[in-house]
């Protein structure tokens, strides 16, 4: 914050990792550290650009485009009973997409700026929000959204005397699809659990 010198009005600079203060308009100021490294020159294509008078920047849309990791295919599977096992999988990192920003001060009504903010970089991660699945035979199918759609990172399946592949793929609250993982299901490589009962004998 500082003094300007032409209007005598207390002003805040925008500033992200760091600050910069034009000194030849401040009578005193502060200034809190932040980090940075290096030294060079920085472009800048902006997408977006606007004026406002208040200190903060709120309701501006910015997208995730960036689709979560791949499933890991290091599954477990838990018999339930005779025929259904569960399939239950880690729940994978989510990627975002970095946003540049980059503020610059002027007087009202005036062109000429006072100063300007550093560029900082903004990474937005949606998160990861569940996951599509289907099951068939065959063994490359892609998943797409108009699959089944479960939050919990496991799902029931129906065991058959076929093989049959799980696909599974992670869905961001952006609506990003990961790749697709194929989970192999064959009955025989599941460790069923062995009911038992007393005989009686008559």
């Amino acid at each position: 914050m500082w003094n300007d010198r032409r209007t005598g009005y207390f002003i805040e600079p925008a500033y992200g990792g760091s600050n910069y203060i034009n000194s030849s308009y401040a009578l005193m100021y502060e200034m809190n550290s932040g980090e940075r490294s290096g030294s060079g020159i920085g472009e800048l294509h902006s997408k977006a650009i606007g004026y406002q008078e208040s200190l903060d920047l709120a309701g501006v849309t910015a997208t995730d485009f960036a689709a979560p990791d791949k499933i890991s295919d290091q599954v477990t599977k838990e018999p339930l009973d005779g025929k259904s096992i569960r399939v239950t999988w880690q729940v994978p990192s989510d990627n975002g997409t970095d946003y540049y920003h980059k503020v610059e001060s002027y007087l009202t009504g005036s062109t000429s700026m006072l100063c300007g903010s550093n560029v900082t970089k903004n990474t937005l991660v949606s998160g990861v929000m569940g996951y599509y699945y289907l099951v068939d035979q065959n063994g490359d199918t892609v998943v797409t959204g108009n699959a089944n759609y479960v939050q919990d990172p496991h799902v029931n399946v129906v065991t058959a005397a076929y093989n049959q592949y799980l696909h599974i793929a992670a869905v961001d609250v952006a609506g990003n699809i990961s790749e697709t993982t194929h989970i192999l299901i064959d009955a025989k490589d599941v460790l069923w659990k062995i009911y038992t009962k007393q005989l009686i004998h008559r």
